[in-house]
């Protein structure tokens, strides 16, 4: 159905790092290995390669720093502490700038740089992070920031020293 998204009613669309583009449910079937289940627990891509690693039993011949957490524990229902607490993400076309488009969540906190365009960005955005609380508004339709100073600026740096790790490590690898 052109311009009708199948969201759930979530805020945003694909490329958008609102719920509505990044809200997407999982499925996992090993027959005889796991049961049949729901889970609530809040994953990430880059969790799927260390999961796979772990489930499978591999060994790696080079030693990787995972940036994501293995999904083991959560699918036998014995633990979730292997997952990241904090959750990062940012698209826009072209070189990456962290002042569009870029989110982090940890627990039912979630900060967002705002979506500015789809196409490449002109410049840094000046638009202010929107801080939301995800348990009260799954929607994000209210900036709770005024109320919650404190876990906003943490996440601001957060959100701003994951940005910067991410860019460096990237001009590096371009660079070797």
């Amino acid at each position: 159905i052109p311009g009708k998204r199948l969201n759930q009613g979530l805020r945003g669309t694909k490329y958008t790092v609102y719920e509505g583009g990044l809200h997407v449910p999982l499925m996992i079937n090993w027959k005889g290995r796991y049961e049949p289940s729901s889970k609530s627990s809040v994953i990430h891509f880059t969790d799927i390669f260390p999961t796979l690693v772990k489930v499978c039993h591999l060994s790696l011949t080079d030693p990787i720093d995972f940036v994501g957490g293995s999904l083991a524990g959560v699918l036998t229902g014995n633990d979730t502490a292997s997952l990241p607490e904090a959750r990062y993400w940012q698209w826009n076309r072209g070189i990456p700038m962290y002042s569009h488009n870029a989110a982090m969540r940890m627990g039912k906190w979630k900060l967002v740089r705002p979506y500015v365009t789809r196409n490449v960005p002109d410049g840094a955005s000046t638009e202010k992070p929107v801080l939301y609380d995800l348990e009260k508004d799954p929607y994000e339709t209210v900036d709770v920031s005024p109320e919650n100073h404190l876990i906003y600026e943490n996440m601001k740096v957060m959100l701003e020293q994951w940005s910067r790790e991410v860019e460096f490590s990237r001009i590096k690898k371009t660079s070797d």
